[in-house]
């Protein structure tokens, strides 16, 4: 099951990258993933700065998907490049702004 849902982005994020709700259902399962690795697999469960993150998250990917930025381009052998180091950046300080001030980040051993 989906800790966030379409109507959470809809109506608490407010979020309009996502008109159809099957598209948001692909890439949020995606963001979840990812903040799922960053949490160590922790149990988000109903934290609603893990929803906003997810949301944001998903957004991200979505947009990188569909633009991702070219750094160079070759035209005769036809090569191009693109920039990655920023979007992984861009990504993973989205998660800390969201996750920081929980304990879903905590690397250290348990107390």
């Amino acid at each position: 099951m989906a800790i966030v849902d379409y109507a959470f982005y809809k109506y608490e994020y407010r979020g309009q990258v996502f008109d159809d709700e099957l598209l948001f259902d692909k890439w949020n399962l995606r963001a979840e993933n990812i903040v799922h690795r960053y949490t160590l697999g922790r149990n988000v469960g109903d934290s609603t700065q893990a929803k906003y993150c997810i949301c944001e998250v998903a957004e991200l990917e979505y947009g990188h998907r569909l633009n991702p930025r070219v750094t160079s381009a070759s035209n005769d052998g036809y090569s191009e490049s693109y920039q990655t180091t920023s979007y992984e950046s861009e990504r993973q300080e989205i998660i800390y702004d969201w996750l920081s001030e929980t304990d879903l980040l905590f690397r250290g051993a348990p107390v």
